[in-house]
């Protein structure tokens, strides 16, 4: 996996304050996320602020849905080695093409 926690035991910041919570949902909205979190994590509806209008730009694109739900570190080895493939293809073909342009 890629992920790691760091727990620092009997680690003391007394002048740290706590941040403010931030309040950018409206409690509809927090309430289905959070049931949606709960219930149905593995479908990633809960990254969706909103429930009708969520921003497509804003939304997981279909690899990073695909990398971040997928949990068996070697098919998410896969995934990057065919990607990365994939980019450098891309980029070769732009460097020639832009080699050849008058």
């Amino acid at each position: 996996g890629y992920r790691a926690l760091v727990v620092l035991k009997n680690a003391k910041a007394p002048r740290m304050r706590r941040p403010e919570p931030l309040r950018f949902l409206d409690p509809p909205d927090a309430k289905r996320i959070i049931t949606e979190f709960n219930l149905r994590h593995a479908e990633c509806r809960w990254r969706d602020l909103e429930e009708n209008n969520h921003n497509p730009r804003t939304r997981y694109t279909t690899s990073e849905f695909f990398y971040f739900t997928e949990t068996d570190p070697r098919k998410r080895l896969r995934y990057l080695e065919l990607r990365a493939s994939e980019l450098d293809t891309l980029e070769r073909e732009g460097m020639k093409a832009r080699s050849q342009a008058p």
